[in-house]
């Protein structure tokens, strides 16, 4: 398990499944609560373990001369939105068997959230301030990491009420950053790396379950299908990984910066730390925040 959980570089866990006593050979059936109480929140990391460790159990179990799938791994296709008809095709059962399983285990492909047209208008118009050029289906993955699964006809009303037409370039400079000025170019990294890379996660995410017009799957949908398929084996993934960091520089949370040379006294990463914290919420998109932080470098 050790070696399992190492490959999907999840190290830190391995306190909490040793003392839980996991093995590759039950991780199938561990819900998405049971992962949760190990720690690990991430779905996609949670199906890249059920996929690993598929080959430490039977996936599909004979009994009574009827074929019958496990829950968790049948709900878990359906949570990364697999149709029917791929998951008959992926274990080559008939529709009809794969709905009398889904009946036995109480699941649906249509399991909507409840939730009021106020409530949702007010998700959605928060995750498009944040994501203001995305289209209905990234954004239907969006709403899906807060937990929230609604019919397509329910968002394009949404997007309708609040009329948000998204957050127009800015074309003009007006002369709030100097890139020359070394002030301003740690202030900007300050303010804006953790940020950038806080959207680049759950924009990673959202993607990973997002269906790409091409193929009609999402690359999370592809994956699972390859290797539950044996056209591509977990291993060989992570041995053909490389690392390409080859830039000089200092990297910060996945970001290249080359080096600043500039002296900071140690009172002006105090108050930049304590009026510019990196979980700043701003009217403006940081703006305003990043003016205040060059302020504070130049005095």
């Amino acid at each position: 398990m050790d070696e399992i959980l190492q490959r999907a570089g999840l190290n830190n866990l391995k306190q909490n499944f040793e003392r839980e006593n996991i093995t590759p050979d039950i991780i199938s059936k561990l819900s998405q609560k049971d992962f949760l109480e190990l720690g690990l929140s991430s779905r996609a990391k949670m199906m890249e373990l059920r996929i690993m460790c598929c080959h430490y159990s039977d996936i599909i179990l004979e009994h009574n001369d009827k074929f019958i799938i496990p829950k968790e791994t049948l709900e878990s296709l359906l949570e990364i939105n697999f149709k029917i008809k791929d998951i008959s095709e992926m274990f080559n059962l008939s529709e009809s068997t794969l709905y009398r399983q889904m009946r036995a285990y109480n699941l649906s492909k249509q399991n909507f959230s409840l939730v009021s047209d106020h409530d949702l208008d007010t998700t959605v118009l928060s995750i498009t301030k944040e994501f203001p050029n995305c289209g209905e289906v990234l954004l239907m993955q969006l709403l899906s990491q807060r937990s929230l699964k609604v019919q397509r006809y329910r968002l394009r009303e949404s997007l309708h009420r609040i009329n948000e037409p998204g957050i127009q370039e800015r074309r003009q400079d007006i002369g709030l950053l100097n890139p020359l000025d070394e002030h301003h170019l740690f202030a900007l990294h300050h303010v804006f790396i953790y940020k950038i890379n806080e959207k680049l996660e759950i924009w990673k995410n959202a993607w990973d379950n997002h269906r790409i017009r091409t193929v009609h799957r999402s690359p999370m949908q592809m994956f699972t299908a390859s290797v539950m398929n044996e056209t591509v084996q977990v291993e060989q993934i992570h041995n053909d990984t490389t690392n390409d960091n080859d830039v000089p520089g200092e990297t910060i949370d996945g970001v290249n910066l080359l080096g600043l040379d500039i002296q900071l006294n140690p009172m002006s990463m105090v108050q930049l730390n304590e009026n510019c914290p990196k979980n700043w919420i701003s009217e403006d998109y940081g703006i305003d925040i990043y003016s205040q932080a060059v302020e504070i470098l130049h005095q």
